[in-house]
């Protein structure tokens, strides 16, 4: 019976071990690259240094100014950078509800972002012209809450709800 221990305590320092050995070779892939020519030739799993751009290869861009309803401009970190669909009015409600007090982040297309606490609701409806997205909310489940829950609705039809539950989860609607 004592040998049985013996050889699970073996087996357990030789499985951290080869985990250890795992982790040192998987760093030194992340921090050096791949340099296999084949991820050279195709642009992908090719490290780029901080600070230096990547350029896709033209097999992965396309061409969206044929695409109607497409706009282009603005920042990768914009979600409002480029749209798509039609660029008339349309009435937006931004609802949050959740078990606790709330805080959160929405944003209207062309409008400055705002920070809002709420107790339990909260509910903001705006007139916004221009293609999708036209809006965004972001929040998190904060203690003692368990849930919360974003919904976007336009033009009277319910377009994205999502539940985020657990204290720290996030929820994020943009429609």
């Amino acid at each position: 019976m004592h040998l049985r221990g013996k050889y699970v305590s073996i087996f357990a320092i030789s499985a951290i071990v080869v985990g250890c050995v795992m982790l040192l070779i998987a760093g030194i892939v992340i921090v050096k690259g791949d340099s296999s020519n084949a991820a050279k030739d195709s642009g992908r799993g090719v490290f780029v240094p901080y600070g230096t751009e990547y350029t896709p290869p033209p097999d992965a861009t396309s061409d969206t100014k044929k695409v109607p309803g497409y706009k282009t401009g603005g920042s990768q970190d914009d979600p409002f950078a480029s749209g798509y669909g039609d660029t008339s009015t349309h009435r937006v409600t931004v609802t949050v509800r959740g078990d606790g007090p709330l805080l959160l982040s929405y944003q209207y297309r062309g409008r400055a972002k705002k920070i809002a606490n709420a107790n339990r609701t909260f509910s903001n409806s705006a007139s916004i012209d221009g293609p999708y997205p036209l809006a965004q909310v972001f929040l998190q489940v904060m203690s003692p809450s368990t849930f919360t829950t974003c919904t976007i609705t336009v033009d009277g039809s319910r377009r994205v709800s999502y539940t985020a539950k657990g204290v720290g989860h996030f929820a994020v609607c943009t429609a």
